[in-house]
């Protein structure tokens, strides 16, 4: 992989440079053309068999992917994300949204969510429906604008 799609970090826990290496990555330069970038970001994926290096800390043992995603460059996919079968899947999506805030609602009845990646709105809109002053950021075009 170039150097532009990763950046190398240290220990999200204890700053640490030092790490061993646990699985290698499975990501391929193909998979960093825009096509399949925006294909990687939609809900309804089903290729859960990719992922970068996965490490683990000599200091702290802490595991984690090391490099990352280069955020400028996942951001641009991001935001070309079109994903219909997205849609096709409304109602399920909207069955585990009710669970999501069922859970959420044993700790707090009403307030404000604010929903970070939220597409389109399936679990803002029942939120919505159920009392909550609801915000959503979402970077894709076409399910913010859904």
């Amino acid at each position: 992989m170039t150097k532009s799609v990763f950046i190398d970090i240290k220990c999200p826990l204890c700053d640490g440079i030092n790490y061993k290496i646990l699985y290698k990555s499975t990501l391929v330069k193909k998979d960093f053309s825009p096509n399949a970038l925006a294909e990687h970001f939609k809900n309804s994926l089903s290729d859960y068999s990719k992922h970068g290096q996965i490490v683990k800390c000599s200091n702290c043992l802490v595991v984690y992917v090391n490099p990352v995603e280069n955020l400028n460059t996942y951001l641009k996919a991001y935001q070309d994300v079109v994903d219909n079968e997205y849609l096709e899947t409304e109602k399920f999506r909207k069955i585990l949204s009710q669970k999501h805030l069922t859970y959420l609602q044993k700790y707090k009845k009403r307030g404000l969510i604010l929903d970070v990646g939220c597409f389109a709105g399936f679990f803002l809109e029942l939120a919505q429906s159920n009392k909550w002053n609801i915000y959503g950021i979402e970077p894709s075009n076409w399910a913010g604008s859904y």
